[in-house]
């Protein structure tokens, strides 16, 4: 973003005080950066030691330089020498390279770099558990928390084998945090639920959206099931883990390139982390819409995507009144400050 933000600067008159400010967050930005994906013990909060163990952690010798250079010569200078003033193109050109250097570190097999950004975020899921007797399996209802109304807001469905119910549920414990629905839903929503027939049980989990689909996805029910209740050809599920993969995409550093290249590094990304399998016809134009949108984003920024997120009608209708990129199909946009969401 501070890229892009450079390169607007340099398009008109400026001071060079407005580079130096650019310099100064990247060099902050970075330094979070590594700290975040290396393990690192006596780095002791500073950029030269996280700098140098990300060498010796693989990346590349000409990347480290480029990302010392940039310290030592061009955010250490901004921050403390009040008379900085070196070339607009040096710096539009130093900072093309520092992002180089930093896409090859996401690109690499760096420990700890492959747990995206998105991956290990908590959120708080209601998740409901209704068994069909005639049909021998098991309805999991993924649901995001509503707490105005009487109804939730689905975001998945995933159907597993009755007597899969047991796995399932020792594995919950595993994979987040999990509480009596009883308890901690509204009562009006869990009365709701409860009152369907079939109803097994209601439990809140917090945790990662992508470790709870892996793990139900696991026990999922295929054979003999109607062709439309499988996840694949379900529109929801679809949409909610194409979006995830997105951002998961995005952020690791693989939606730079072209839109083929987009879309394949989303498609891959959904299959391996969010059980949408690549033969999903649903997936497949739900991939489409999403690719688009984001290949509608200057590439520097797509690495800041984050969400997604759902949100009512009026929340959505403000987001495209004040910008928002949308696909009017499927009710996605993308907001100036980089947030994937939906129209629930």
């Amino acid at each position: 973003m501070e890229v892009a933000q450079a390169q607007k600067i340099a398009d008109r008159s400026h001071r060079q005080g407005d580079l130096n400010r650019c310099f100064v967050v990247v060099g902050a930005s970075l330094e979070t950066f590594l700290a975040r994906h290396l393990v690192v013990p006596d780095a002791g909060g500073k950029l030269k030691n996280l700098i140098d163990a990300a060498g010796q952690y693989g990346l590349g010798a000409d990347a480290v330089a480029v990302l010392h250079d940039f310290r030592q010569n061009w955010y250490n200078a901004a921050k403390h020498k009040a008379q900085f003033a070196p070339s607009t193109y040096d710096a539009l050109t130093l900072l093309k390279r520092v992002l180089s250097a930093i896409d090859e570190f996401s690109g690499s097999s760096i420990p700890d770099i492959h747990t995206k950004l998105a991956s290990g975020a908590r959120r708080l899921f209601w998740i409901g558990f209704w068994d069909h007797y005639i049909g021998g399996d098991t309805e999991v209802q993924i649901a995001l928390p509503s707490y105005s109304g009487a109804f939730s807001r689905n975001v998945d469905t995933i159907y597993i084998g009755m007597s899969a119910w047991d796995n399932v549920k020792v594995a919950l414990p595993a994979v987040g945090i999990v509480h009596d629905g009883k308890i901690a839903m509204p009562s009006e929503i869990y009365q709701n639920w409860s009152e369907e027939d079939g109803f097994l049980c209601a439990l809140v989990f917090e945790g990662d959206y992508q470790a709870l689909i892996k793990m139900l996805a696991k026990h999922e029910r295929q054979e003999k099931l109607i062709p439309d209740l499988l996840r694949e050809n379900q529109t929801r599920s679809m949409v909610a883990a194409c979006m995830f993969a997105a951002v998961v995409a995005c952020q690791s550093g693989r939606c730079r390139g072209d839109a083929a290249s987009v879309r394949s590094a989303i498609r891959q990304t959904a299959q391996d982390e969010f059980a949408a399998p690549q033969h999903s016809k649903v997936a497949a134009i739900i991939l489409d819409s999403i690719t688009e949108l984001i290949c509608s984003q200057p590439r520097e920024t797509r690495g800041l995507l984050s969400g997604p997120e759902w949100i009512n009608d009026q929340e959505y209708q403000d987001e495209l009144s004040a910008g928002a990129v949308h696909d009017k199909a499927r009710h996605i946009a993308i907001t100036d400050d980089h947030r994937l969401i939906i129209r629930s």
